[in-house]
This record gives structure tokens, sequence and C-alpha cells, in this order.
């Protein structure tokens, strides 16, 4: 919706007047600036090393939580068979399966406590990731559009518009590599 205000404004204030008639414009992909550029590609390797150790340490978590599942569900089943195998149990056997029993339910309650710190952890990597990526981009744009600025003024450009907003347009008026040398220039 933006992106239709912004092309119909552009639209509107070049038809409206001459002197808009005249400007010179041009474009720039900010999504070949955040991802190509030097600080871009910076950034991102940044953040892939930061999030490998995340990612790591969960993998490791639901490693172990599917482990302590396994362990369950496996003491579980052995349960049921020695009921089934013995139903009427001596009083030593009964007292061992009481036992048993008893550390399965406190077992069974830990892995409940396990699984939702894991999903806590999983919550929080995820909302870390985000809030990462979003910050990187909004410092990378700032960037790209300080450049931009200084390319429109040194090439005498009137207009630079950001491409996912213009329909169309000739490739000559892209001026995405002269900001990104700019950018990687800093």
């Amino acid at each position: 919706m933006k992106l239709l205000v912004v092309a119909a404004i552009a639209a509107g204030l070049l038809s409206a007047s001459p002197a808009f008639a005249q400007s010179k414009i041009a474009v720039v992909d900010a999504n070949r600036l955040v991802t190509e550029s030097v600080p871009g590609v910076t950034a991102r390797t940044a953040m892939e090393k930061d999030f490998a150790v995340m990612t790591a340490n969960l993998q490791k978590e639901t490693a172990a939580l599917s482990e302590a599942e396994q362990g369950i569900i496996t003491r579980e089943a052995a349960a049921s068979q020695a009921l089934a195998a013995k139903p009427n149990p001596t009083a030593a056997e009964q007292a061992a399966r009481d036992k048993a029993a008893t550390q399965l339910a406190t077992d069974k309650a830990a892995l409940e406590t396990r699984r939702a710190r894991v999903a806590n952890l999983t919550r929080d990597y995820q909302r870390t990731q985000s809030e990462r990526v979003l910050r990187e981009r909004t410092k990378l744009l700032a960037s790209a559009q300080t450049a931009a600025e200084t390319v429109r003024a040194q090439k005498g450009y009137d207009i630079v518009l950001e491409k996912s907003t213009v329909f169309t347009f000739t490739p000559a008026i892209d001026i995405t590599a002269d900001v990104m040398a700019v950018m990687n220039k800093k």
C-alpha cells in the first residue's frame, strides 16, 4: 500500500508541474544495498556467526529433550509389560513398581518443565533474531540513504526513488552501483 501511495504521489508531482517533468530522476535498489554491500555482507556474516552459537545451543537442548522423552516412553512401556507379565506381584515387587511409578511421575513433571524451557528458548531465539535483523537492516538503510544523498548531490539528481516503488524504469537511471560504491568506502 505504501509503495502505491509513494508511486502515486511521485506520478502526480511529475505530471502536475512542468518543472517536475524536467526533473532528473534516479532509482536505487535498497534490497541489493542491504544484501550485497560490504556493510551488508559484514552484518550478515556477524549475525550468522552469532546465530550459529544460539542455534547450536537450541539444537543441543532439543536433542536432550527428545532423548529424555524417549527414555520416559521406554520406561512406561517396560512398566506396562511388567504389569501384564505378572499382574499379581509380591509385596516386594509391588513396592519396586510403586517406587518406579513415583520416579516416572517425577521425571515426567521434570520433562514438562524442560519442554517449557525449550519452548521459551525457541521463542527467545526467534525474537532475538528478528530484533537483530531489524536493527541491522535499519542501520544499513540509514547508511544507504546517506550514500544515496551523496550520489544524488554529486550527479545532480532531483529525485531518488526506491526501486520497489516504481512500476517500471529504464536501467540507465539505476544508481544502485554508485550508491553501493559510496557505502563500501565507509
